[in-house]
């Protein structure tokens, strides 16, 4: 079972990014055999960077997720972006 996730993600169809004003926060989203996948990327101040790898089974998932981040209040024209990045990746799976 791990064998296949790990094989799946890493064979993205197509790459997608969302990337904020200031860009220390990028978004990285593909479509793969198990859905979404998005990779969230910040950089602190120093250059330091969280990298964080999640999956989503479908964008309805995804959508709700961003939802409740919170983002669309704190960084809307981040989620602007994140919301046409998504519809691109899932598009082209």
């Amino acid at each position: 079972m791990t064998r296949r996730v790990l094989d799946s993600w890493s064979q993205p169809l197509a790459l997608t990014t969302a990337r904020s004003d200031d860009g220390r926060v990028e978004f990285q989203l593909s479509s793969n055999s198990l859905g979404l996948q998005v990779e969230r990327v910040c950089i602190d101040a120093r250059g330091g960077r969280i990298s964080q790898l999640l999956q989503f089974a479908d964008s309805d998932s995804f959508h709700r997720w961003c939802d409740a981040s919170g983002l669309s209040a704190s960084e809307p024209h981040l989620f602007d972006r994140l919301m046409r990045a998504s519809l691109v990746a899932c598009a082209q799976s």
